[in-house]
């Protein structure tokens, strides 16, 4: 590694090629920094310069296109006000930085040390030993000065206390390069933001390992965390209170949260009132391999989670609670456990939920919607896949769910696919595959809306032991257009149970029949199981009787028979579980033919 002082120097050579480039000032260069660091474009020529001189390249080499890629910004040539503390370019405000890194903090022999951007010695310690020290005392330069940017050189560093960042626009930033700065923490958390009585805005975090101590962000507003791998920490590894607007690219957050402790991986909460707002994680994003909780999400809205994956025993990959609302879960989360004991999102209380176009294996349930005190509302789950799981959906209570668009696979199993109780939930439009025991079982609710679902096979352990859809104590709902395609026999297609009512079941294909306790609920038109049929029958010359087998599920409660020819002076007809039998008082010359029409 080259000596530090040279980096420092390398550091404002960058300033004067950059002014070389822009054909501005010196004193301009600096500004840029916040702007770059939020800039996707500029970010990653600004970290490639870096990594270019960490691999031994020409720094002020890889530098070329600076000048572009700020022009592109629109800062060369743009309207600029400037005071001691921000500028404001085109009547956006930016805060003040030194340089392109406003202190620089590495390692040289035995020694942990600080430089400001022009050189200066901040700091100095025993590396190993007083590194935490070290970087805190570049921190509160910044804090102290002009603010910007503190970055830590690729090396081992041991924080034996919290890094602290309390006042806006300080940013710490790692050596580019995969775990190339790497700071083994004894304390938890290794780094915290805090705004204390303002909040902390815009700070940036990135191309950090963090090991053993986690991140702690509290009433922080805009952040940005960035290339940050968290790993082994006995407890929460990422923490934000009150935090608003906060975005997470390419996190990773591994064997974190504590059973012992009820500590989960990830925290999302309050502090004191004031709710954490607005946080998204990108696609790259993890949690994974953790203890007891992986996310807790506690009364904070506006969430788009990452992925979850390797999911244990017993623990919740996202945990939704305490009036957290607008929650969207969307193309790109996923929960992926070894075994089917692990939940993938639980919901506990909540509302205008979306979990849209995810994909969820190895979980039992998938997903869990509970409460104690006020029943989750408004929660869409739309268009996923469930895959090798027990329950895909357990709704205990939830109100207005929507479960629709789903694709289900080898689910059900050692418990049905879908469980639900509650009030106004539809299941609609989604399509299984190899169902191990119960498609839908509904116990407990009013207003139920299952149509259109498909199941194309249920595997052995269906066979004549479980029924395709179970209702029990349901009320006021609707079984409509489903279809059992399954070539293994079920015990029962729909089965209606216990003190259910008015409810009505049409239109479904139901080849395994179907069974209703309620005398109020309407049963019509399902494709093998027939409620109701009309024809013709004929007593032919001579004769006093005709049999017509009205093929009916059962003996029919309402039978009409119309007689369409002289039947003589009277006539009668009695009905079983197979037959109609009618009769005429005296053989006739000619045919006496009926209509007839009869109805269970």
């Amino acid at each position: 590694m080259r000596e530090l002082k040279e980096q420092v120097k390398l550091n404002r050579d960058i300033v004067t090629k950059a002014s070389d480039e822009l054909g501005i000032p010196e004193e301009k260069i600096p500004l840029l920094v916040e702007k770059m660091l939020k800039n996707d474009k500029s970010r990653e020529m600004l970290f490639k310069a870096l990594g270019d001189f960490v691999g031994r390249r020409s720094f002020l080499g890889s530098m070329a296109g600076f000048g572009a890629a700020a022009l592109g910004m629109g800062v060369a040539g743009a309207k600029t006000v400037i005071s001691d503390n921000n500028v404001i370019i085109d009547d956006q405000w930016y805060l003040k930085a030194p340089a392109p890194f406003s202190a620089l903090v590495g390692v040289d022999g035995t020694d942990v040390i600080a430089y400001d951007w022009k050189g200066k010695e901040i700091a100095r310690g025993k590396a190993g030993e007083d590194d935490a020290q070290v970087i805190q005392r570049a921190v509160d330069d910044l804090t102290n000065n002009s603010r910007g940017v503190v970055f830590i050189t690729a090396d081992i560093y041991n924080i034996t206390s919290t890094i602290t960042i309390k006042d806006v626009g300080i940013s710490i930033v790692g050596a580019f390069g995969q775990r190339a700065t790497i700071l083994t923490a004894s304390v938890n958390p290794a780094f915290q933001v805090i705004g204390e009585t303002t909040r902390v805005g815009s700070p940036y975090i990135a191309n950090l390992y963090l090991r053993y101590g986690g991140l702690l962000l509290r009433r922080t507003n805009n952040i940005l965390v960035e290339n940050v791998e968290i790993e082994l920490v006995d407890g929460t590894g990422l923490r934000l209170e009150g935090a608003w607007d906060s975005k997470f690219k390419n996190v990773i957050v591994r064997s974190c949260g504590s059973a012992a402790t009820s500590e989960p991986a990830v925290v999302l909460t309050t502090y004191n009132t004031e709710k954490t707002d607005v946080t998204k994680f990108d696609s790259q994003s993890t949690v994974s391999s953790y203890e007891y909780i992986g996310i807790l999400a506690d009364n904070s809205p506006n969430l788009i989670p990452p992925r979850i994956v390797n999911t244990n025993d017993g623990t919740i990959g996202l945990k939704i609670t305490g009036g957290t609302h607008s929650v969207n879960i969307i193309h790109g989360f996923g929960a992926d456990g070894t075994v089917t004991k692990g939940t993938g999102i639980y919901i506990d209380e909540g509302y205008r939920i979306n979990i849209i176009g995810n994909t969820i294996s190895n979980m039992n349930p998938a997903i869990h919607i509970d409460y104690v005190t006020t029943p989750p509302l408004g929660v869409n789950i739309i268009g996923n896949t469930f895959m090798n799981c027990g329950k895909a959906l357990q709704n205990n209570g939830g109100q207005k769910v929507i479960f629709a668009n789903n694709y289900l696979q080898e689910c059900g199993q050692g418990d049905d696919a879908i469980v639900a109780s509650g009030n106004f939930t539809e299941i609609v439009n989604n399509t299984a595959y190899t169902i191990k025991r119960r498609f839908i079982n509904v116990t407990g609710g009013h207003y139920f809306i299952i149509a259109n679902n498909i199941v194309n096979k249920f595997s052995a352990e269906s066979s004549g032991t479980y029924e395709a859809i179970y209702l029990y104590n349901v009320h006021h709902s609707v079984v409509i257009g489903n279809r059992m395609n399954s070539s293994v026999a079920v015990l029962r297609d729909i089965t209606e149970a216990g003190p259910s009512e008015q409810n009505i079941i049409a239109y479904n294909y139901t080849p395994n029949g179907i069974s209703v306790i309620a005398t109020d609920t309407i049963v019509k038109h399902n494709i093998g199981y027939t409620t109701e049929n009309s024809g013709t029958a004929t007593i032919t010359a001579g004769n006093t009787s005709v049999t017509v087998a009205h093929g009916l599920v059962s003996t029919p409660s309402n039978v009409q028979v119309t007689p369409k020819t002289n039947p003589g002076t009277y006539w009668w007809y009695t009905a079983d579980a197979t037959n109609i039998y009618i009769y005429i008082g005296s053989a006739q010359a000619s045919d006496v033919t009926f209509d007839w029409k009869a109805e269970v």
